[in-house]
């Protein structure tokens, strides 16, 4: 005779998932995967930065490739049927000068994420460059989404990670809870505890959105 479980053994199978389910997303985990992803990324979007150098008026100025007449021409388009980004900096930025230090300051954060120094603040100011230099259609590559994707969950992960705990003192909340590369690269351990539950998140999400991103391509 067969029997039908017991609402205890549903709730025991109900409650194993729900654990999986949990530590899937929210385990505390050993740091080092971010940290290396960061490292990574870091260095890809200075490398893809430093692609731009010297023709970085051409590229992005305004009298360059795409001039100021074609985003005015652009900006009349119908909205289904423009190529412009809804915003970018870059829109602000109306003399030489101004670009200029917007590129090279964008060298800079990526070259600070990529060593691991002060990357909460560096971190999001890596994403913002990669929108902003991301935003112009002639220099729009398919690939350039993926660049917009991983800049945006290391700047997850660089904020995140550390506030499971109280800093010390306000200003510490600025600081760089990753380790440097030169700390990595020597392979000693961080200072504070090795686990870390904003870093198991932000990979989980990354590798999620990655795989439906390659599962679109191949449809």
């Amino acid at each position: 005779e067969r029997r039908e479980p017991t609402p205890a053994g549903r709730q025991s199978w109900s409650s194993r998932v729900g654990g999986q389910w949990s530590r899937f997303w929210f385990a505390a985990v050993d740091p080092s995967g971010l940290n290396g992803a960061r490292v990574l990324v870091g260095a890809l979007v200075l490398t893809w930065l430093l692609s731009f150098a010297g023709h970085q008026q051409e590229f992005f100025g305004l009298g360059g490739v795409f001039d100021a007449r074609a985003y005015q021409e652009t900006a009349r388009m119908p909205i289904e049927s423009s190529p412009l980004v809804g915003w970018s900096p870059l829109y602000a930025l109306r003399t030489p000068l101004a670009l200029n230090l917007f590129y090279f300051g964008s060298i800079l954060a990526a070259l600070l994420l990529t060593l691991g120094v002060a990357t909460r603040i560096v971190a999001p100011l890596t994403w913002l460059s990669v929108v902003a230099f991301t935003s112009n259609p002639a220099m729009w590559f398919g690939g350039d989404a993926l660049l917009l994707m991983l800049s945006f969950y290391i700047m997850i992960g660089c904020l995140l990670d550390g506030l499971e705990k109280i800093p010390q003192s306000p200003l510490a909340i600025f600081g760089s809870p990753q380790a440097p590369i030169w700390r990595m690269l020597a392979g000693k351990s961080e200072d504070r505890e090795t686990t870390s539950t904003a870093a198991n998140l932000t990979m989980r999400l990354m590798q999620v959105h990655l795989a439906i991103e390659i599962g679109r391509a191949h449809v």
